[in-house]
Order: structure tokens, then C-alpha cells, then sequence
């Protein structure tokens, strides 16, 4: 599944958060390893999608949501 059909599958379900899963795993595609969330981001943003993006390994309470933290940009600059 693209990042796109990702988000797109979020809002047929009605989901209310988005917390994408399995990127920046393993550096083992073509594309930099950063690119999938860039463009769950973007598709995100074009769908009016609520997403969040907790640091890999990082616990949520789902009572008490983080915000959306670009933290992948602070590990490797990918502009």
C-alpha cells in the first residue's frame, strides 16, 4: 500500500488519528528512507486527516495524544 492509499484507507474507515506504522524500519528501498511519511504528510494534509508521528519506540497514551513531530527531520535532513 502507497503512503497515499494508506491515508485514503484511514478516511474510508472514519478513523479519527492516523498513526502510520512500519516506515523508517529498514533503508532497504530505492527512495530515501524519509519519503513515505513526507507523503503520508502531504496526503494527510489534502484529506484533512488528524496523524501523529511518535518517535520509533516511543509509548502513547491514547488518552493523551502527542502532537505531530517531525523528528525523522532533526535525525537526517532530507532537504
Amino acid at each position: 500500500m502507497t503512503p497515499e492509499e494508506a491515508v485514503q484507507q484511514h478516511v474510508d474507515l472514519q478513523g479519527s488519528v492516523m498513526v502510520p506504522l512500519h516506515w523508517a524500519t529498514f533503508n532497504l528501498a530505492l527512495h530515501p528512507w524519509y519519503e513515505p511519511i513526507e507523503r503520508t504528510l502531504a496526503a494527510a494534509r489534502d484529506s484533512d486527516v488528524h496523524i501523529i508521528t511518535p518517535v520509533i519506540g516511543e509509548l502513547v497514551n491514547s488518552e493523551r495524544l502527542p502532537g505531530m513531530a517531525a523528528w525523522w527531520r532533526d535525525v537526517d535532513d532530507p532537504h
